[in-house]
């Protein structure tokens, strides 16, 4: 049997073969609301085996791995939006296995991690642009056992040598100043890891619990004023978050739950006045995301349902929203107006995604910011 579902919004969902069992055997297709190949992936009996391929919004391939049995098995390939190689390695019953690539949006290799049964094992290495050694780390079974950090002419500037997987760990600037510091019992971090700037000055005040960050978190622009606060807990973000800029005003307000967006975000003109704020549910963008000028006035409003705009309005002349207007599978374009009529926004969405031409206008119909994301 053929099977095909749907969004709510009428948009082709996932498109599958299922046997007298039900079971699904075949390619099994996945879309993005657009009607874009999200990903195909190869099923017997409702288990992945064989190829699976997975597609940015644009065609291009984001990855290419092997299943076997429901489990990743084989070569797999990772590549950035632009098409550049972004990571390469082998799988083994689900877990990493022997040497894995890491490479910048620019095709650079970043980093060379080898892998033995899913743990860290041997040598890892990092790289400085140009393909120089910048940090060397032996582990054993994903304990860190040896750190040596290099310059850029390949001289060592520290050597940590933690071969219980305990001790203190230093990492130093080239001028020789701490850059971070940690203390590591039995592989786990333990205890505060501040970091530094490399004039001395505080980076980030930060404290590990059983290798997990536990508690508040603070960040420093390199003039001492505080850039970040939040509260870590077992790991995961919990509570509002708030980002500052260099002169110490409020840029940006999250809530987490559970390591996710949840809540309200909220980022702030320099006046203190709200521009942008939005609504999330478990890290998915849910309900409004309200738009406002420097004097607090709302500009427009952009309805969201699972992470996809799905509606749009803006006051009229009255200050009254106008009906919503639609944007099935997040696909659509937006104009907005001022309440003079003047053009106010206009911008489109492919999928969810903001494509080409985004302009935002002063209320009297002069061309404001104009940008260009294809």
């Amino acid at each position: 049997m053929h099977l095909i579902t749907y969004r709510a919004d009428g948009t082709k969902h996932i498109e599958k073969d299922l046997n007298e069992k039900g079971e699904v055997n075949g390619i099994q297709t996945e879309y993005y609301p657009d009607g874009s190949v999200k990903s195909t992936s190869e099923l017997v009996n409702s288990l992945l085996n064989g190829k699976s391929v997975g597609y940015y919004i644009g065609g291009q391939k984001n990855y290419e791995t092997n299943y076997k049995d429901g489990e990743k098995d084989g070569y797999y390939i990772e590549y950035h939006e632009n098409g550049k190689l972004g990571a390469e390695g082998w799988f083994k019953g689900d877990s990493k296995t022997g040497d894995w690539y890491y490479y910048d949006v620019h095709g650079n290799i970043e980093s060379k991690d080898h892998y033995a049964f899913g743990e860290l094992h041997g040598v890892t290495q990092q790289y400085y642009p140009g393909n120089r050694l910048k940090t060397e780390m032996g582990y054993h079974y994903g304990w860190l056992i040896e750190n040596t950090q290099f310059d850029t002419l390949g001289n060592i500037i520290v050597h940590n040598d933690l071969s219980t997987a305990s001790g203190p760990v230093v990492l130093k600037y080239f001028n020789g100043k701490d850059w971070t510091t940690g203390t590591l019992a039995y592989g786990n971090w333990q205890g505060p890891k501040p970091s530094y700037h490399p004039n001395g000055a505080i980076n980030i005040s930060q404290e590990y619990l059983n290798d997990k960050l536990h508690g508040e978190v603070k960040v420093f622009h390199p003039n001492g004023t505080q850039q970040t606060s939040g509260v870590f807990q077992h790991g995961e973000k919990q509570g509002p978050w708030k980002f500052y800029n260099s002169k110490g005003l409020i840029s940006s307000i999250d809530d987490y739950l559970d390591d996710e967006l949840h809540g309200k975000s909220v980022t702030y003109y320099k006046n203190g006045k709200v521009d942008v704020e939005t609504e999330y549910t478990n890290g998915s963008r849910q309900g409004i995301r309200n738009k406002y000028d420097e004097e607090g006035r709302l500009l427009y409003q952009i309805r969201y349902k699972d992470n996809l705009p799905i509606a749009y309005t803006y006051p009229d002349k009255s200050g009254k929203l106008v009906p919503e207007i639609a944007l099935p599978g997040g696909t659509g374009k937006v104009a907005t107006y001022y309440s003079n009529g003047k053009p106010c926004a206009s911008f489109n969405y492919v999928a969810g995604k903001l494509h080409g031409r985004d302009l935002q206008y002063y209320p009297d119909g002069q061309l404001l910011i104009e940008s260009d994301d294809k």
